[in-house]
């Protein structure tokens, strides 16, 4: 309970700046429909307490700071568009019952891989001794985190430079479908073996 409270209580300062965006935007529609301020944060917020007991074992299992882990966490999901694949997969629930189950596994797989990656960035800068532990602030969490995410990502080359490439060609079509999430999906494995 307190890694997610201190997740919740400094999720502005960890998320990306679109999901920054996105909460700010759900919660000023939250208070205009008359839901109290404390109320509306937190409501705005829920979504991405999604993973918060994944960040707090993170944390734990890496012996840092639960907003360390959490700054990581959260710039891995921006970097390999996580957020966005697991988004068109939602869109792509319908009626069958397989092809939820797959869209199902699918989803649960891009929340293992952010898991994964977010504790093999964490690992790297760990051994490197360019740990985002360094920052003092909150407002330079983030900045560290993609810098440790980057470091993570020159080490690693060509299967790197392919999952981009995928994702580009995957955000250039727009409209995700489940063979194309199949795709990404073994390609992200891919990138941590």
């Amino acid at each position: 309970q307190p890694g997610v409270m201190e997740i919740e209580a400094n999720m502005h300062g960890l998320v990306c700046e679109t999901d920054r965006l996105d909460y700010d935007q759900a919660r000023a529609a939250l208070i205009e429909n008359k839901v109290p301020e404390e109320l509306a944060g937190r409501i705005a917020g829920l979504s991405h307490l999604v993973s918060s007991l994944d960040i707090v074992r993170i944390a734990s299992k890496a012996g840092i700071k639960v907003v360390d882990a959490a700054a990581v966490y959260y710039a891995v999901g921006e970097a390999f568009c996580l957020d966005w694949l697991r988004e068109g997969a939602r869109g792509l629930i319908g009626d069958s019952h397989w092809d939820r189950l797959a869209v199902f596994a699918i989803i649960d797989d891009l929340y293992g891989h952010q898991r994964e990656l977010t504790a093999a960035v964490l690992a790297d800068a760990k051994a490197e001794g360019a740990s985002i532990l360094a920052a003092k602030s909150l407002e330079e969490k983030p900045a560290q985190a993609a810098q440790a995410i980057e470091n993570w990502r020159a080490a690693r080359g060509v299967p790197v430079q392919r999952i981009d490439q995928l994702l580009a060609d995957l955000r250039q079509v727009g409209k995700i479908e489940l063979s194309m999430l199949a795709v990404a999906n073994r390609g992200l494995r891919s990138v941590m073996e």
